[in-house]
């Protein structure tokens, strides 16, 4: 085989290889996103358009209500006026990441965002406390991270993680971290509550969109990339990420043409010779 035969051999595999790495296809970012609660009902249940935990509306939440992506739901922080998703073992894993946009002026104390917690019991938090964001987790005494003030009127989004294997909880605030903790983890069989809790009493006036629970901890560059895409008004199943698994497999792929190809191109030099 000639030099200018190689040559263009060798630019077809470059070709080939970039092209399968162009076109991958691109997962939605709810690889491990067990349920998605995107409050854009105008009627009706909270609806979890990944899962099956669905959640039921209280009386004085206005659904339907303008949202940093799409709508949201308008909370008055009066006593009933939040949503009740029921227990379930997919709300309870080893490591999570629960997350939610939130917009708020309200300045009283424990307002709860996302409330899976009972005191003396277990389990997990976000709040707004007197203006300043809080996560926290309870296993025997209470583990709070604080994060900055978001009771300006403007969206912001707030992120925690657990990791079980380094029992870790991590909490951050449009994307940027706020620090770490080390606690273990008890779970509770109290429900799942957005806008306030399972006593009515802490509950936030403002509005709340987009929701999302991770079975794993998410790392801080993924949830840098779902604060970005949501900024641009796109929810967490349309934030594009790579597939590893598939980039492997192309990747195995084109080495074995190459392989193939250069051996037809020893065969062919013997030939010549």
């Amino acid at each position: 085989m000639n030099t200018m035969c190689r040559q263009t051999l060798h630019h077809r595999l470059v070709v080939l290889m970039l092209a399968a790495l162009w076109t991958l296809p691109a997962a939605a970012a709810h690889g491990a996103l067990v349920s998605h609660w995107k409050l854009n009902e105008t009627t009706g249940a909270a609806i979890d358009s990944v899962g099956s935990n669905n959640g039921t509306v209280g009386a004085g939440v206005t659904q339907g209500a303008a949202g940093q992506i799409g709508t949201s739901y308008s909370f008055p922080g009066t006593s009933g006026a939040n949503v009740n998703v029921a227990d379930s073992a997919t709300l309870k894993p080893a490591s999570f990441t629960v997350s939610a946009w939130v917009n708020t002026t309200d300045s009283g104390a424990f307002r709860g965002v996302i409330d899976k917690l009972l005191s003396g019991t277990g389990g997990y938090a976000i709040d707004v406390n007197s203006g300043n964001t809080r996560f926290l987790i309870y296993s025997g005494g209470f583990a709070t991270i604080v994060g900055p003030t978001v009771n300006n009127g403007a969206w912001h989004m707030l992120t925690g993680t657990y990791d079980a294997g380094t029992t870790t909880m991590t909490f951050y605030v449009d994307g940027t971290s706020q620090g770490t903790q080390s606690t273990t983890l008890a779970h509770t069989t109290e429900g799942f509550f957005i806008g306030g809790d399972g006593l009515s009493t802490n509950l936030i006036n403002g509005r709340i969109d987009d929701v999302g629970f991770w079975n794993e901890a998410l790392p801080a560059g993924r949830v840098l990339q779902i604060y970005g895409f949501g900024l641009n008004g796109l929810d967490l199943e349309t934030v594009p990420v790579p597939e590893p698994s598939t980039a492997a497999l192309l990747g195995l792929g084109c080495i074995g043409l190459a392989c193939q190809a250069r051996r037809r191109v020893v065969r062919g030099r013997r030939v010549l010779d």
